[in-house]
């Protein structure tokens, strides 16, 4: 019934004894509340899956757009680590929960297979969310493949439509 409880304090997350009584907790040391209703991990893994050889084409360098972009999303986590609010004013206070962001740069090439690859070696490697891929014909079966895992994502450069239906890809 939780009815008995409308709201945990902040700092507590809602959870049910053995019995089914509702109450509050506090989360373990590692970890923080998460609109009061879960507790998730006070270090963020996530993958970067970017473009840093054109893997099809036996692995040339690609454009310096292209390594810039990889360089552009790092400095974005240093940003995010040493609560820097020089690109993205406030961004101290919405991160204020996390110690720490961990990110890992996977090579997604310009097609699928490579992108693939990267996207099972960040689930592997425990990462819980992913930035990428470039096109959206990559992003799409990461997409897909995110849907199964439950796996945010959030796709920097491709502009297909489909990729904001919420059927598709939740």
């Amino acid at each position: 019934d939780l009815t008995t409880i409308t709201e945990c304090a902040k700092g507590l997350v809602r959870t049910f004894d053995e019995f089914g009584n509702p109450g509050c907790i506090s989360c373990p040391l590692d970890k923080v509340e998460f609109q009061r209703s879960q507790c998730v991990p006070k270090v963020a893994k996530i993958g970067l899956i970017m473009p840093i050889t054109n893997a099809p084409a036996g692995g040339e360098d690609l454009h310096q757009d292209c390594v810039s972009l990889t360089c552009a999303a790092k400095l974005a986590v240093k940003h995010v680590n040493e609560r820097i609010d020089a690109v993205v004013p406030g961004l101290g206070g919405l991160v204020a929960n996390l110690t720490r962001l961990d990110a890992s740069v996977y090579d997604s090439g310009f097609t699928e297979s490579p992108a693939i690859d990267s996207y099972r070696q960040l689930v592997s490697a425990g990462e819980r969310a992913l930035v990428g891929a470039a096109r959206s014909a990559v992003s799409q079966p990461i997409a897909t493949l995110g849907k199964i895992d439950k796996m945010p994502q959030c796709s920097y450069w491709a502009s297909s439509p489909s990729l904001s239906n919420k059927l598709l890809y939740p």
